[in-house]
């Protein structure tokens, strides 16, 4: 994934250290600490069961795929918002607590600077940043407000955003310019791309995004992992496995607090 600046993939660990310096404020007890065997960022079992019934959106003791995923959302557009005043920070020249384009693309006048090759894509970055600017921009006034701007530096919070994200990534990587991504084109700024071999965790991360089988990737399955929510998803269902002692794809306080040691 592509960005200026973002939250690395929500895994449960953040989760749960997001949700306790948002809700509680305060450390795992020295006597959490001391408890034998346990790391000590471990969450105590009062503090897994606190957060299961935080997470339990219908209420009903046990948490899905699902839910973990909404939580995960929410946390996700909280750190959103509160990074949003460091993100914009010299970028704002007039302090108005608003960007315009050229507020943007200015921060971008470092780039480009050697070889052709890196002017190009230079030029290439200017124009996505552009239309991500006019994606994100609702009111259409030239101006991102503060609601506005966390879409143009975390693009998965806004579908326009995301879109242009994803066309962009697709077309640079589209060797045979037809709107569709093979394994090989997918993975050209890897290791593929030095002569290596694609490995079985390539070719499996590869068939789980490619949702209709097709064997080549379009845009809306693009969006899946540049917004990130492949690999949240991913995160979640490892979680899922280690929890989930009775295989009934939920997760009880009891199953929860059993693998403490295991998300810690």
């Amino acid at each position: 994934m592509q960005r200026i600046a973002g939250i690395t993939i929500v895994t449960f660990g953040l989760l749960t250290a997001q949700t306790w310096a948002e809700n509680e404020q305060e450390h795992v007890t020295s006597r959490d600490e001391a408890e034998e065997g346990t790391e000590q960022d471990a969450l105590s079992v009062e503090q897994l069961h606190k957060l299961h019934s935080m997470i339990d959106g219908d209420a009903n003791g046990k948490l899905s795929v699902a839910e973990l995923l909404a939580y995960s959302e929410k946390i996700r557009r909280t750190v959103v918002a509160k990074d949003i005043h460091s993100i914009i920070g010299d970028m704002d020249s007039n302090k108005d607590g608003k960007l315009d384009l050229p507020e943007l693309l200015k921060d971008m006048e470092s780039y480009g600077h050697g070889s052709e090759e890196e002017r190009k894509e230079a030029d290439l970055r200017k124009e996505e940043e552009t239309e991500k600017f006019k994606a994100a921009d609702a009111d259409k006034n030239g101006l991102l407000e503060q609601q506005e701007i966390p879409a143009l530096f975390y693009p998965e919070t806004h579908e326009g955003v995301l879109e242009v994200t994803a066309r962009t990534s697709l077309a640079r990587k589209d060797a045979d310019k037809n709107g569709l991504l093979t394994p090989q084109e997918f993975w050209e700024d890897s290791h593929v791309a030095e002569g290596g071999s694609m490995s079985e965790e390539d070719h499996a991360e590869f068939r789980k995004l490619d949702v209709d089988r097709s064997g080549m990737l379009d845009v809306e399955e693009i969006k899946a992992w540049e917004s990130g929510r492949f690999h949240t998803l991913d995160a979640m269902e490892k979680l899922l496995q280690l929890a989930d002692a009775d295989g009934d794809l939920h997760v009880t306080p009891a199953e929860l607090a059993g693998a403490r040691e295991k998300i810690a």
